[in-house]
């Protein structure tokens, strides 16, 4: 994990909800762009019409992407182009742009922690799979999160550098979702839920507090190997290592995909991914 200075708890929090946020969208982007692609295969006749020619971003694309690289260094020779902006409403402000790399995701990630080490700011980063990751910090004057994720992509990285704020998405009052199992010692989740095209999609982000030499990744296993299926869910697949295991399980037309990663003696990280129809 990428980690140096002090980080609140509420920042790191931050930091992990909007990594979500925004790799949700690029994945939404994503597969648009296979949907569309597939579609165009059928119907190779739309590349023989005209094509109106673009000259460049538009002076509202230009001040999107300006937006979005606030605060972070240039990569490089990189051009960043605009991804997406406020996607989530106006209680989420935000901006994305993105651009392509021919370097390892960890190279990416290592440039932006050491400039935001050598301007002196507390950064917080992690690998969130063997192909992606986010490095990034929170202005504690704005509030805002100044975030650089990365996803390998066909012996590319896409690099996804953006700044906002997915605070006013998360409920004060917030608790785990009606049939989504959670166990003992699971602290107060913080709450994510998306609706797009007759779906919804909810993240959650929570820990697994206990004494040291309490509950293992393991034994977390174990009970949602039980709990999951007891509440009606089909247990799909389980991977699980020492400090970290995923399981994904389905029911009806939804998914669910958890994830357990051993973040101290004491703490697991949880964090949830609940896919189904509106």
């Amino acid at each position: 994990m990428l980690r140096s200075g002090p980080q609140s708890p509420w920042a790191r929090a931050a930091l992990v909800v909007f990594s979500i946020a925004v790799v949700g969208a690029v994945i939404g982007v994503g597969a648009e762009e296979v949907s569309f692609r597939r579609a165009a295969v059928q119907d190779e006749e739309i590349y023989a019409r005209p094509v109106d020619a673009r000259r460049g971003p538009s002076a509202a694309e230009k001040a999107q992407v300006q937006r979005a690289v606030e605060g972070l260094p240039p990569y490089k020779d990189a051009v960043p182009e605009p991804l997406a902006v406020d996607f989530l409403g106006p209680k989420a402000p935000i901006a994305a742009a993105w651009f392509r790399t021919d370097d390892a995701p960890d190279t990416v990630l290592e440039f932006y922690r050491g400039a935001f080490l050598d301007a002196g700011i507390p950064t917080v980063g992690d690998r969130t799979g063997p192909s992606s990751g986010y490095v990034g910090y929170v202005n504690p004057r704005t509030g805002e999160t100044h975030l650089v994720t990365v996803v390998a992509e066909g012996g590319k990285t896409m690099v996804f550098p953006s700044v906002g704020s997915v605070e006013g998405l998360a409920s004060d009052g917030a608790t785990f979702p009606e049939g989504m199992p959670h166990p003992e010692g699971a602290s107060k989740p913080m709450v994510l839920t998306f609706r797009h095209e007759g779906r919804v999609e909810v993240s959650v982000v929570s820990k697994v507090v206990s004494a040291a030499g309490g509950q293992s990744v393991r034994e977390l296993v174990a009970f949602y190997r039980k709990a999951l299926p007891a509440q009606g869910w089909s247990l799909d697949a389980v991977q699980e290592e020492q400090d970290e295991a995923t399981l994904e399980a389905s029911r009806g037309g939804s998914r669910i995909t958890t994830l357990l990663r051993r973040r101290s003696p004491e703490e697991v990280d949880l964090y949830v991914r609940l896919v189904g129809p509106a």
